[in-house]
């Protein structure tokens, strides 16, 4: 039976980490896995209580890091400790505002393995309004989509500081309308069949003995946070690594709530999604 591990990256928010762990834990009934936790530089202690919380589980580590190292290098940490200490054959990265809701959700990723022989394969994800998110592409991104997304990202950025600096009630609309375009944009993406060579969407990611075998690390550590889920899909086209989405496999994403937390306002949210999207653009950019 292929051993199965697990990776959540915590910070912060522990309710949705343990609403994580949890789901993990009354659905999966696979029966050979084990969790591992990075907690990433959290300041409010929560890694310590999450090591405390599971120190008598032996299916669930906790690994504590001094400093948040951001998405690409903490999830690193875990998949690393995975693939090394733990010999995983498959490895899912998931989000701590993750929900499993299948009880055999590993089954169907080890199936889809048998049958299709992926490198990466990436779940149907339903965030909270029952909105599909997953592909988040349907193909990958070229040069020129990621000069144009750079450009539109870059103005957005500097129009929500300027929002902030001189608080211009009025031009919310602009804020507005432009998330409901991006929302719009991915709603439309949504397929229920199999579809290879598209950019999954960072909520889950599955990894497989042939990625597992080729891979010290699983994303290129080029971004503090956000684009992975781009720079992953270019990776595997490079090396003509199939790169899967499978409708069958489903998930629950609180999407943003961590982010959410920690910024405490929309606005905020926003300006911090936006700075580091465009920090993880120019990263994608250098790989053409």
């Amino acid at each position: 039976m292929p051993k199965v591990v697990f990776v959540i990256l915590h910070y912060l928010a522990i309710d949705i980490t343990m609403r994580c762990i949890m789901s993990i834990e009354e659905k999966i009934t696979y029966e050979n896995y084990k969790i591992v936790v990075v907690d990433n530089g959290s300041n409010n202690k929560t890694g310590e209580q999450l090591a405390e919380t599971f120190k008598e589980n032996n299916d669930i580590e906790i690994i504590c890091l001094e400093n948040n190292l951001g998405f690409s290098s903490g999830n690193n940490i875990g998949y690393s400790f995975a693939k090394e200490k733990l010999n995983a054959d498959f490895i899912i990265v998931i989000n701590n505002d993750t929900e499993m809701i299948q009880e055999n959700f590993v089954q169907k990723s080890i199936q889809c393995f048998e049958e299709d022989n992926y490198y990466v394969l990436g779940p149907d994800i339903i965030n909270l309004e029952g909105i599909h998110q997953s592909p988040q592409r349907d193909h990958i991104i070229t040069k020129s989509e990621t000069y144009r997304w750079f450009i539109k990202r870059y103005l957005f950025s500097k129009y929500l500081h300027l929002h902030k600096r001189l608080n211009f009630s009025n031009s919310f609309f602009i804020f507005k309308k432009y998330l409901e375009y991006d929302e719009k944009r991915k709603r439309n993406l949504f397929t229920d069949k199999k579809k290879e060579s598209v950019e999954l969407q960072g909520a889950c990611f599955i990894f497989s003995p042939l990625f597992i075998a080729n891979n010290k690390v699983a994303f290129e550590e080029l971004t503090f946070m956000y684009g992975e889920e781009a720079l992953l899909a270019l990776r595997c086209t490079k090396n003509e690594w199939k790169i899967l989405y499978n409708p069958e496999l489903i998930i629950k994403h609180a999407e943003k709530a961590v982010t959410i937390k920690i910024n405490g306002n929309v606005l905020e949210k926003e300006i911090f999604y936006s700075d580091n999207h465009v920090k993880a653009i120019k990263a994608i950019l250098s790989k053409f």
